[in-house]
This record gives structure tokens, C-alpha cells and sequence, in this order.
């Protein structure tokens, strides 16, 4: 028996147990194992010292491999255990992290390339964008496409209806500027990307748009326990030269973007025109489902989610409060600090006109986990199919640049 099997802890209004009990799941005499069985108690300070209120406890246990073996099925026990498993990470290969010369050996020419975007595609199968038909042939001269339907006649590729299409851009180079853009957790400048592609800077920021275009999420909704808040982007006023500031006030010109954090991970980010009750309820009701546990910090605004069928949980930063039993904003504070280092040290301005796409590509990458391989460059792949950007709607498109989330909110 391990010594100290009993460590307690006792922090604030949050009290700890672990205790090392012996693992009978293996059945085995031989080599005894033993999971730690986690106890969780926390409670609502009151007035009265000799009193406490709204006591909850969760109970759940972990073996020595850092595996949940069991709990007690609440979202709080999901969100704890998670965070003490501690699982190591697998190996790159394991987590689909290959480095450039890796890259080159997956991808050594335009034809290698080519077959991997249509293997991820079409699962093998190319389907005639027209007609959708199956029956395909590959013409001797695979001009002027690459491939011809034997149903309607008519020439296709993998690249119709996606952002590829009638793009001048290689293959090989789409696939490096993916891989690039996984690479750096902050992202990747069109500038920089234009050094290490070597093709022109409007052809290289018009290739990241497009790939944002592919980032931007499928409806998501977020469920269990979730954190929100929100954040202004923009240049900081304070530093500038009197003569060279545009706006008296710090959070003139700037634009706010609201965030949603799951105890899983999953993250949604977007910008929204104010941040006032009734625009962040809104959000609200359509991003998380009701019946869940919101976590947030205690601006007015969100004063009312338990009327709308939430259970509402705050940290009052006012007073220096960050951590409220299992309250806190912690996690989707972490993505503001992502996002706001890739604005100041990346991309050192984002447009009010495309944030929403710049939201877009650090939460997909925020979702995707770390990799920037094959399986994530083949994920980025297939959700290019049916979201096209042509320069001029890129360019000369709606000002306000207004994200389906924004849409759907839309009074």
C-alpha cells in the first residue's frame, strides 16, 4: 500500500478527498492496482459563518493508466473528472502532427496531391457534380478536366463547388497552406504565407479567406455545463499619440465578440453588434440548449437565464472573484487570450468586416484539437465542398460582413 493513501484539501468553499483503493476489475492476484476515488464537496458562502447552503457533492474514480472508470453521471463529475484524468498525450503520429519535410515526403508532387483531395472527398468513388452519377472515366488527356461522366457527358473535378474551383493555385499548395494554417495555434499571416508559398500577397490572402470560408462552423449547439462571455477586439487607444487617436473612449471602434465554452472543449465564437440583454439572450437561446448549467461573469445582461430555463451560476470579477464553486469563466477566457495574441503578434489588425472569418478559423482549430496532418487537413477538405468565395464577394461583399450567427439572431 502507497503511504499518505488520504490527502484532503480544504481551499475557499471547495473541499477535496482522494483515497487509493484497490482495483478489482482486473482479477488478477497478482499485481494489485489501485484506482483514486475523487470526492468533491462545495457550497454557497452565506452570512451566518455556522451556516452553508446549496451543498453539492460528486464522486468519481480513476485508474493508474489516468482512464475514468467511473462517476456519478453529472455534468460537474463529467468537467472534474476530465480535468484530473491527465492523460498523457499520444505520440504525433497519434495526435496527426507532421512537420514540413514530413509534408513533402506525403506530398511529393501536384499528382500526389491531387489524389489525396479526391481520396478524401470521394471516398474513392468520384461523383459527377451535375448529375451525381458514379460513372466516371478518366479522359487520355485529362483535358479539360480531369475527369468526363459517361451519364451527361459532361467534364468535372474534385475542385468544382468548393473553394478550389477555377483557382490557378496548385493543389500541393492549397494542401501546404492548410498544413500552415494548423501549424501555428495563433495562425498564420497572409504575409508570412506568401513568403513560404511564393506566390503573390492577394492571391495568398485571398487563398486564407477561402479557408476560413471552409472553417466557418455547421449550426452548433452546446449542451452540460458552458461557459460565455464576451470580449471588445480592436486597437488599444491608450497608446496612441494624442494627434493620432481616433476615438476618445477605449471601446469606441472596437467590436465585440461573444464566446461559448463546453466542458468538453467544444467552442463557439462570433461577433455580435452589442451586448445588451436582449441581444445576448438571443445568442443564447440558440447556441446552448435549455436545462443546461451557464457560467458567467457578472455582467447585467445575464441576470435573467434562469428565467429562460437555465441554471445560472456567476463569478463576480468586480471583486476579484474568478473561481465560485465550480463557477468560473477561466476556460473561455483562455480562448480570448488566443484569439487576442494572434490579433497583436500574427495578423496585427482584423476588419470589422471579415472578424467573424478570423473567429471562425481559431475555432476550428480550438474544436480540431492540435494536429496538421492528413486527418485534419482531410476534415478542412471535406468541409470546403458546397462554400465558395469569389474575390468579389469577398471584396466587394456585404460591409457588414454579417456571420450566419448573426443572421439567425437578427430581429
Amino acid at each position: 500500500m502507497p503511504k499518505n493513501p488520504v490527502r484532503k484539501q480544504d481551499k475557499c468553499n471547495l473541499a477535496t478527498m482522494e483515497v487509493l483503493v484497490p482495483d478489482n476489475r482486473t482479477g488478477d492476484g497478482d499485481t494489485l492496482q489501485y484506482l483514486t476515488e475523487y470526492h468533491y464537496a462545495w457550497w454557497s458562502e452565506t452570512e451566518d459563518p455556522d451556516r452553508i447552503d446549496n451543498v453539492k457533492m460528486v464522486t468519481f474514480s480513476i485508474d493508474s493508466k489516468g482512464n475514468i472508470f467511473e462517476r456519478d453521471g453529472s455534468p460537474e463529475a463529467d468537467i472534474l473528472a476530465r480535468r484530473k484524468s491527465k492523460k498523457k498525450l499520444g505520440s504525433k503520429k497519434e495526435r496527426d502532427i507532421i512537420s514540413l519535410a514530413e509534408f513533402d515526403r506525403l506530398f511529393p508532387d501536384e499528382e500526389a496531391a491531387i489524389t489525396f483531395i479526391e481520396d478524401t472527398i470521394w471516398q474513392g468513388v468520384p461523383v459527377c457534380p451535375k448529375c451525381e452519377a458514379t460513372n466516371a472515366y478518366m479522359p487520355k488527356s485529362g483535358k479539360p478536366m480531369r475527369w468526363r461522366c459517361r451519364a451527361c457527358k459532361r467534364y468535372f473535378s474534385v475542385f468544382v463547388n468548393t473553394p478550389m474551383e477555377k483557382s490557378p493555385i496548385p493543389a500541393k499548395t492549397w494542401l501546404k497552406a492548410i498544413h500552415l494554417m494548423h501549424t501555428g495555434r495563433k495562425g498564420i499571416s497572409a504575409l508570412q504565407l506568401h513568403k513560404m508559398l511564393g506566390i503573390a500577397y492577394q492571391h495568398t490572402w485571398h487563398l486564407e479567406m477561402r479557408i476560413r470560408k471552409a472553417m466557418e462552423p455547421d449550426d452548433i449547439v452546446l449542451a452540460g455545463i458552458v461557459e460565455i462571455d464576451e470580449t471588445n477586439m480592436g486597437g488599444d487607444e491608450r497608446w496612441k499619440h494624442a494627434n493620432k487617436k481616433l476615438h476618445e473612449r477605449w471601446r469606441e471602434g472596437k467590436v465585440l465578440v461573444m464566446g461559448f465554452r463546453d466542458h468538453t472543449g467544444k467552442t463557439i465564437l462570433f461577433p455580435i453588434p452589442n451586448n445588451d440583454r436582449e441581444t445576448l439572450e438571443r445568442a443564447i437561446m440558440a447556441k446552448v440548449e435549455p436545462g443546461s448549467t451557464i457560467y458567467t461573469d457578472g455582467h447585467t445582461g445575464y441576470a435573467h437565464l434562469s428565467q429562460l430555463g437555465y441554471n445560472h451560476e456567476w463569478v463576480n470579477h468586480s471583486v476579484g472573484e474568478f473561481v465560485n464553486g465550480m463557477a468560473t469563466t477561466n476556460g473561455i477566457e483562455s480562448c480570448w487570450a488566443l484569439l487576442k495574441k494572434g490579433y497583436v503578434g500574427t495578423f496585427h489588425w482584423m476588419s470589422a468586416k471579415h472578424l467573424y472569418r478570423y473567429c471562425a478559423e481559431f475555432m476550428y482549430r480550438l474544436n480540431s484539437g492540435p494536429g496538421n496532418g492528413p486527418k485534419i487537413m482531410g476534415a478542412t477538405l471535406r468541409s470546403m465542398v458546397g462554400k465558395r468565395l469569389t474575390w468579389d464577394d469577398l471584396v466587394y461583399g456585404p460591409e457588414d460582413g454579417t456571420p450566419l450567427e448573426t443572421e439567425a439572431m437578427a430581429a
